[in-house]
Formats: structure tokens, C-alpha cells, sequence
């Protein structure tokens, strides 16, 4: 699998030519442009919305990769003392789809 292009992302804030928003890397080369209706100026507060996220994506990505072992390793720890109930085993369920999440990344 091809990696995604290395972070920072950042969102573009000037006006581009066709209007829509766009997300870039740290040497400016698109990664994203986020088209939207003119006509419609709730899609334009959407994909600027959706542009942000976009951008925030590869730090996201990496805070995901730092927290989520270490989640994983201390429900582990408390899961295996027996005291903990199901709101626990919970979290234990979404730390490990976060790691498959970042495994297929």
C-alpha cells in the first residue's frame, strides 16, 4: 500500500481559482480540494468544514498511534485483575478497532 503523504496538512485559506477549498502539504501541493455549489452556501461552510478535518488528519492520525497501544496495554492490565465491568471492556473494544483503523492506514 502506497503511504499517504506526510504531514503537516494545513488548510488554505486564500481564495483558490475555482473557489473551493483546498488542503496542501508542507511543500503546497494539494492533497485535497473539496468542491461545493455555488449556488449553495451551506455546502461551502461544509466542505471548508470538511477541508479543516481533512488537514488535521495526519496528526490525528498520529496521536491515534500513540494513545491507543497505550490504552490498550492499561485496560489489559486492569481487565486482568478482574475488578473493572463493562464499560471498561467497552474501551478495550474501541482501542483495538483504533489500532486496526491505524493498521489499515
Amino acid at each position: 500500500m502506497t503511504a499517504a503523504t506526510a504531514g503537516p496538512w494545513r488548510f488554505y485559506t486564500e481564495p483558490q481559482p475555482n473557489g473551493c477549498p483546498i488542503v496542501g502539504d508542507g511543500r503546497g501541493l494539494m492533497v485535497a480540494m473539496l468542491a461545493h455549489s455555488v449556488n449553495e452556501p451551506q455546502q461551502k461552510a461544509e466542505a471548508i468544514a470538511n477541508a479543516k478535518l481533512i488537514a488535521a488528519a495526519p496528526e490525528m492520525r498520529d496521536l491515534l498511534a500513540a494513545f491507543a497501544p497505550y490504552i490498550r496495554d492499561s485496560i489489559s492490565a486492569d481487565l486482568s485483575d478482574g475488578g473493572f465491568g463493562p464499560q471498561l471492556q467497552e474501551l478495550m473494544a474501541q482501542s483495538e478497532r483504533a489500532e486496526e483503523l491505524l493498521a489499515s492506514l
